[in-house]
């Protein structure tokens, strides 16, 4: 009697579609696409944090670059110009390559988000690579902090957020999207 009761209660959950039921709609492949957009961008936001690591292991080495200003200025301006540029670069960038047509298809939104998350990833972590040459070609550590401070600023302000691809895709998508269960 105990053995029917499960077998019919494992029919009727297999009825009632409760059961294996995979997600439907765009959410699922652009929460993976997002998911791994993050990692990548936590591990570039990770590398200045061991970037700093370096510096000060390296600041406390006996044989350490003193500071010099010889030849110093001129290439200090131009990487803090670089540095500053980044923060509209990125914008620019960004707007123009997620300026698109709409689309149904939410393999190209997810490629198309995750294709800018590394362009602005790489582009957010060269104020600190940038502050890296300035430290160890002069040996000022106050350059990398101040630089590398500026990439992980602009690592955290793109962030790539679900919410922020959720209404993405969903303005791409426009009417494909499919409706929210819960406002039905």
């Amino acid at each position: 009697m105990a053995a029917s009761d499960s077998c019919t209660k494992e029919v009727r959950v297999i009825e009632t579609g409760t059961v294996n039921e995979r997600p439907r709609g765009p959410e699922p492949a652009l929460r993976a696409a997002q998911r791994r957009a993050s990692i990548q961008m936590a591990s570039m936001l990770v590398s200045v944090v061991i970037f700093l690591v370096v510096v000060e292991v390296l600041k406390r080495r006996p044989d350490h670059v003193s500071p010099s200003d010889e030849g110093f200025e001129l290439l200090r301006i131009i990487f803090y110009a670089l540095a500053i540029a980044m923060v509209f670069v990125i914008n620019v960038v960004q707007g123009l390559m997620l300026k698109a047509e709409k689309s149904d298809d939410i393999g190209r939104i997810t490629n198309r988000l995750t294709t800018v998350n590394a362009i602005v990833g790489g582009l957010a972590e060269s104020p600190a690579i940038l502050g890296i040459v300035l430290f160890v070609g002069w040996g000022y550590d106050t350059d990398f902090y101040i630089l590398g401070f500026v990439s992980l600023y602009l690592m955290v302000r793109h962030f790539p957020f679900y919410r922020h691809w959720e209404k993405f895709a969903r303005n791409r998508m426009g009417a494909k999207w499919p409706s929210d269960p819960v406002s039905e």
